[in-house]
């Protein structure tokens, strides 16, 4: 168990428990290239991250394991990527977070804010494309409004040339 080091409504320390201090949300073409050096960088600065593949125990259900994760961590970072939206589980954590509350820290690999933000176009427009009569529309608007939150809120953006900077949302 960890504790939440900072209430993002109050911006105070808070002692409430955490079982995490980060929650890692991405779509599995970013694991081997960024996601497993970027947890293992937190690991060692003692930060207790929650990754999928290291802390999901073999015949746990995911999809409340997942979501128990979710909201026992501090921080919650989705790490965008091109085929994010192209994965109903990475669509339906970001989902989560936006309805359990608490600090999300946006990270944009490979991907703009504003293509995040507009769901049917750029990188994620042929993956919801291809959810239409899979999903119900009720589903897909859910997903596309937590994307536009996510979005807009202030985080990192890869840039090819400098690596990772602040985004704005923009």
């Amino acid at each position: 168990m960890s504790f939440t080091r900072y209430n993002p409504l109050e911006r105070t320390v808070s002692s409430e428990m955490r079982n995490y201090d980060v929650f890692l949300s991405f779509r599995g073409e970013v694991r081997k290239t960024f996601v497993d050096h970027l947890y293992t960088s937190l690991e060692n600065a003692g930060v207790n991250a929650f990754l999928d593949s290291k802390k999901l125990e073999k015949g746990d259900e995911i999809s409340p394991t997942l979501k128990n994760a979710i909201e026992n961590s501090a921080i919650r970072i989705p790490i965008f990527s091109k085929n994010f939206a192209e994965s109903h589980w990475c669509l339906e954590e970001v989902s989560h977070m936006c309805k359990s509350g608490g600090l999300i820290i946006p990270l944009f690999y490979d991907v703009s804010p504003t293509e995040v933000r507009n769901p049917d176009r750029g990188a994620f427009a042929e993956a919801f494309q291809k959810k239409k009569g899979r999903y119900s529309k009720a589903k897909i608007n859910e997903w596309k409004k937590a994307l536009a939150k996510v979005a807009s809120f202030s985080g990192w953006s890869r840039d090819d040339t400098l690596g990772f900077r602040i985004a704005c949302g923009t």
